[in-house]
């Protein structure tokens, strides 16, 4: 699939940013909002915008609005956040929400699909298609009104202690995979775990882990991944696109006044195009560091990309057959990207 440009979204965050400025300012109570996040601000990117996201809602709330800022596993673990913001025992929580795919499969179609929406088809898709309303059935059911706040382009496939030339090298390797990617992976014969981002080295170091999946190459050096894993590969079919979400009880949220609404939607997706931008530009720096630590790089063989979309497929089609949300929301995902790529197959320029 060709790139495509993200210079839209400025233009739309200006006119919600221009709207949000109208709102009354009438003195309301300030909302104090109590808000974990699944990554820290230390961490390249994904860390990085839960930071831009706070600092935004701050400068444009001032004391309107206060956020009580919790790192990751601070007051709850991280997989059992979703339901300490529904309970009302902590307000909000930003991060990523197929971590919660467990319990509500319907999320992951949110979060990531393999051979599914790029970051610029997730942005599309939430903003001008059915994305952010179908996010909020699901989530309102359960307690929780969510805003689309952040994405990133493709992560990359993982670190391999060993090189993978077949499928045969996957069965019963232990590796670390998320969401429906990690489904894939175990179809295919792998043992899959999925451990949030701190614990993920440890066992990798320990031998634990045989291989190990995160996100796009300058976060993944946060982790230190490298030092352990010497196989790379490229590209990330799991997670084409991934997404963050601010996800807030419901009960918290229609307690705010529409303009405090609005500046936390603002605030999103402002940290939607800061994300990007800074997925995208990280980048360049982390490959060449590896390659300067004498990182094996690899592409998948056309018959490994195959099988992962072949067996992906399969995947897909065993998830809709298990839940009715899941294929509801599938359905209309795929409807939009066959319009969306109809376009931009012809009308784009490919960069390669």
């Amino acid at each position: 699939m060709p790139r495509r440009s993200a210079s839209f979204i400025v233009s739309s965050i200006a006119a919600v940013a221009l709207g949000a400025a109208a709102v009354s300012t009438a003195h309301a109570e300030p909302a104090r909002i109590s808000l974990q996040v699944h990554f820290n601000p230390n961490l390249s990117v994904i860390g990085e915008v839960t930071k831009n996201f706070v600092d935004n809602v701050q400068a444009i709330a001032g004391e309107d609005i206060r956020i009580r800022f919790y790192e990751a596993g601070k007051l709850v673990p991280t997989f059992e956040t979703l339901t300490a913001v529904r309970d009302g025992n902590l307000d909000a929580v930003h991060g990523w929400p197929g971590y919660f795919m467990g319990t509500i499969p319907a999320l992951t179609l949110f979060s990531a699909v393999p051979f599914g929406p790029n970051a610029d088809e997730y942005v599309t898709w939430m903003l001008e298609g059915n994305g952010q309303k179908l996010a909020n059935e699901i989530f309102n059911a359960n307690g929780v009104h969510a805003l689309f706040c952040g994405v990133i382009e493709a992560e990359a496939s993982g670190w391999f202690r060993k090189e993978i030339n077949s499928v045969e090298d996957l069965k019963g390797l232990k590796i670390r995979y998320a969401g429906l990617g990690g489904e894939v992976l175990a179809k295919l014969g792998a043992s899959v775990t999925v451990l949030a981002a701190g614990e993920i080295f440890p066992n990798l170091e320990r031998g634990v882990l045989d291989a190990t999946e995160f996100s796009m190459p300058s976060i993944d050096r946060n982790l230190g991944f490298y030092k352990v894993a010497k196989h790379y590969y490229f590209p990330g079919w799991h997670q084409p696109g991934s997404t963050a979400f601010l996800m807030m009880n419901k009960k918290k949220w229609d307690g705010l006044t529409p303009r405090q609404q609005a500046v936390l939607d603002v605030a999103c997706r402002a940290a939607v195009t800061y994300e990007l931008a800074r997925g995208i530009g990280e980048q360049a720096t982390a490959m060449e560091y590896y390659r300067s630590q004498g990182i094996n790089i690899h592409s998948w063989s056309p018959e490994m990309m195959e099988i992962f979309r072949k067996t992906s497929a399969e995947v897909m089609a065993e998830q809709a057959a298990k839940d009715a949300d899941f294929k509801r929301i599938y359905d209309d995902q795929q409807q939009f990207l066959k319009g969306v790529r109809g376009w931009s197959g012809i009308g784009m320029l490919r960069q390669d």
